[in-house]
């Protein structure tokens, strides 16, 4: 019987995550713009859907990074000491027995 390791289970969603946010992001984007009439599918050459792709993957990887550090960031500095402002503040605000 093979158990499932969860860390290997949320390393491969994420790097599924990583690999087809663009895709959809730019089927989306193309979407859009051959609805407004600024793009005819026949016009883009597999370089530059495959430029777009890397571009957009890019950005996606570097957003996702930010978005980790910023929790992380949010988590150890900013949580504890909002968490410790309101034992205070419960505490000033409970009678003394």
């Amino acid at each position: 019987m093979v158990r499932e390791n969860p860390d290997i289970v949320e390393k491969l969603l994420i790097s599924v995550v990583l690999l087809f946010a663009p895709v959809i992001i730019l089927v989306l984007t193309i979407g859009f713009l051959m609805l407004a009439g600024g793009l005819v599918l026949g016009e883009l050459s597999v370089i530059e859907l495959l430029e777009l792709y890397i571009l957009e993957l890019i950005l996606f990887t570097v957003g996702s990074y930010l978005l980790f550090r910023f929790r992380e960031y949010l988590v150890k500095e900013r949580l504890p000491k909002t968490v410790d402002k309101s034992d205070e503040r419960r505490s000033d605000d409970s009678p003394d027995r």
